[in-house]
């Protein structure tokens, strides 16, 4: 889902940018702005893990790329749709890394199978996503209604991170019971 919402977004973020702006060129830069603060917000990661959990700067960072998305939904400029792609990328940036590291953390010695798994399920979103896009908004002649489904996919991970986190919990719980 992360894969494919991420390349779902930054391969749309020009075509609707260049719908809404209506003259111009500068349209064409807005995925650059999504990348840079994708590449500057996974620089600035590790300053939120020191003072924050993972799965808290997962969750800010799943939260933000849904604000930036809805946000670029909304958005009937091209002013509004770069600082959407701006938010988003900032969103988009902490996510990705800290899921492969709870993956490996969750899983232990197994984690290079699960890895290998997850990485193909990844590459497959990142392949697919884009497309579904396309043809959402091709079969409903909306770029809008179709940029709702990397969204859709973005709160179905904010809604997996809250179980995953429920019972990551329980878990903790339960071996510091049987400890005792």
């Amino acid at each position: 889902l992360y894969v494919g919402s991420e390349n779902a977004f930054s391969g749309w973020v020009a075509t609707y940018a260049r719908r809404v702006s209506g003259a111009g060129s500068f349209w064409a830069l807005t995925p650059a702005f999504f990348w840079s603060a994708l590449v500057g917000g996974r620089g600035l990661a590790p300053l939120a893990l020191r003072k924050y959990s993972d799965r808290r700067v997962a969750n800010a960072g799943l939260i933000l790329a849904c604000t930036g998305t809805a946000g670029l939904l909304a958005s009937r400029t091209l002013w509004s749709s770069t600082l959407s792609a701006l938010i988003a990328g900032l969103g988009f940036a902490p996510v990705y890394p800290i899921v492969i590291s709870l993956l490996s953390r969750r899983y232990g010695d197994r984690a290079q199978r699960v890895a290998g798994f997850m990485f193909a399920l990844a590459g497959m979103g990142g392949a697919v996503m884009p497309l579904i896009v396309g043809l959402v908004a091709d079969r409903y002649h909306s770029l809008r209604l179709g940029l709702a489904v990397p969204l859709a996919c973005l709160v179905v991970m904010i809604v997996l991170q809250a179980f995953e986190a429920k019972s990551a919990d329980s878990g903790s719980i339960n071996s510091r019971a049987m400890r005792a």
